[in-house]
């Protein structure tokens, strides 16, 4: 309560041996709806990867009373592939965290690193806390970090110069085969 005016504690001994000692106390509105926050747990992955990044939806224990159900949206470069792209997490009466994980899927297809960014969205039974959005990144698989590094946007679209097989400047090596041998593939690398 606001300084000046009345108000009182309650200091309960339930479940004690003797006396309460309480120096602090902790004022909460009664009633306050939970505050929610959001972080990237595990903030990387890579396409065709086991393992997958995990975005984590958090409470403070204090305010876990009861279960409340988070709502949030995907944004950014990475979620052309993901399916759907708004979605919610539920964190039962106790639970402090809910965690929402995203697994790249291998495409064959050379955009470079991505990003996506879970915004948590407002809701009943909870308030927003300040980490209200947080991001992660998605790799492409090596082989095609290096052909987004190698070719140009236009060769990344032709299926005769990106291909695994493609022999674009004449050497004698594939697209596959200058990778592995961290070759040029625009210069001729024979003698």
């Amino acid at each position: 309560f606001p300084a000046g005016t009345a108000g009182s504690l309650l200091i309960s001994n339930t479940g004690t041996n003797g006396y309460v000692i309480a120096d602090a106390a902790r004022w909460t509105a009664v009633g306050a709806a939970a505050q929610v926050q959001v972080v990237a747990s595990d903030a990387q992955t890579r396409e065709g990867a086991a393992d997958s990044a995990r975005f984590s939806i958090v409470r403070a224990s204090d305010e876990a009373g009861s279960a409340i159900t988070v709502h949030y949206a995907l944004t950014g470069s990475g979620v052309s592939r993901v399916n759907p792209t708004t979605g919610t997490a539920t964190l039962a009466a106790g639970q402090t965290v809910a965690t929402v994980s995203l697994q790249a899927i291998a495409d064959n297809v050379a955009q470079g690193t991505e990003e996506v960014t879970l915004t948590l969205n407002s809701g009943a039974g909870y308030s927003l806390g300040p980490l209200s959005s947080a991001s992660l990144k998605i790799l492409d698989r090596p082989i095609d970090e290096w052909r987004h590094a190698n070719f140009s946007p236009a060769e990344l679209a032709n299926p005769a110069v990106r291909a695994d097989t493609a022999h674009i400047d004449d050497d004698g090596l594939t697209t596959v085969e200058e990778y592995a041998l961290a070759s040029d593939p625009h210069g001729f690398d024979g003698d």
